[in-house]
């Protein structure tokens, strides 16, 4: 073992393993995507009862992230990209949860919830933000929200959270040997996209083995590179709205999207 101070250690083992001779190896892009999909963790399964769920969200990635969870487990989800449709909606649907946005164009989450229970509404509603400080959450509840859940989603919390409030069950544990990646695809596929092959792998704490995950870790990887190449110019013209909504837009499918381990790790956005 060597450790360094403020830098982190490296441990090292040597294990007999015998003649060798034959033996194929894994990548470390194929051990990359061993690893983003087998944590060596129990996974619980959740069962639910039926139930609706309406997400209000303007950002596509979490409404996309949240209606995949969500529906693995039988739930009927809709959506919505603003207050003002998210209240449209949920009054003329018959919703058990509602998970609403804190900040979003058109009508903010606040609006919309004070305007639902201004009405009658009692379903429970949800809010989801990126804002973590001290009294936000009090913020929420003072606005007519049942409760608070920061961004970025913790998959297990989130899970949790949505089996008290519709009393879903846990079935089973299943632990062994990730499933083989389907025909046609390929741990670079998952792990890497473009320039970032060459530099080291994204590592996704989403399961990649569930292609409807995959795809979406795969997009967020593109969009990534995409919004650091807007974010840089607005730096370059200081424009500071539009680096705080990059920031926003980041905080919430970055990190179970994507961990920031990559050569396209963003840049600091400290003033």
């Amino acid at each position: 073992m060597e450790s360094r101070p403020g830098k982190g250690s490296t441990f090292k083992i040597t294990l007999k393993t015998g003649d060798l001779q034959g033996v194929p190896f894994l990548s470390p892009e194929e051990v990359a995507t061993a690893a983003q999909r087998f944590d060596g963790k129990e996974q619980a399964r959740w069962q639910f009862p039926k139930a609706r769920v309406l997400i209000v969200d303007d950002g596509a990635e979490n409404r996309e992230l949240l209606r995949l969870l969500l529906r693995e487990t039988g739930l009927t989800v809709d959506e919505a990209e603003n207050g003002q449709v998210g209240v449209e909606k949920a009054v003329s649907g018959a919703y058990d949860v509602i998970l609403m946005d804190v900040n979003m164009p058109v009508m903010d989450g606040f609006a919309a919830t004070r305007t639902l229970r201004q009405q009658g509404m009692k379903t429970p509603i949800i809010a989801l933000t990126a804002d973590a400080m001290k009294g936000f959450e009090q913020e929420c509840l003072n606005a007519g929200y049942s409760g608070y859940f920061s961004k970025p989603i913790d998959i297990d919390r989130f899970m949790e959270m949505m089996a008290k409030l519709l009393g879903g069950q846990p079935v089973e544990k299943e632990t062994g040997l990730p499933p083989a990646l389907p025909a046609g695809s390929s741990p670079d596929s998952v792990v890497a996209v473009g320039e970032a092959a060459a530099a080291g792998p994204i590592v996704s704490k989403l399961p990649g083995s569930n292609e409807k995950f995959r795809h979406l870790i795969v997009r967020f990887v593109a969009r990534l590179k995409e919004q650091l190449q807007t974010v840089e110019q607005a730096r370059l013209r200081g424009q500071v709205e539009e680096i705080a909504a990059f920031a926003h837009w980041l905080k919430g499918p970055g990190e179970p999207s994507a961990l920031m381990n990559s050569p396209h790790r963003p840049p600091s956005l400290k003033p």
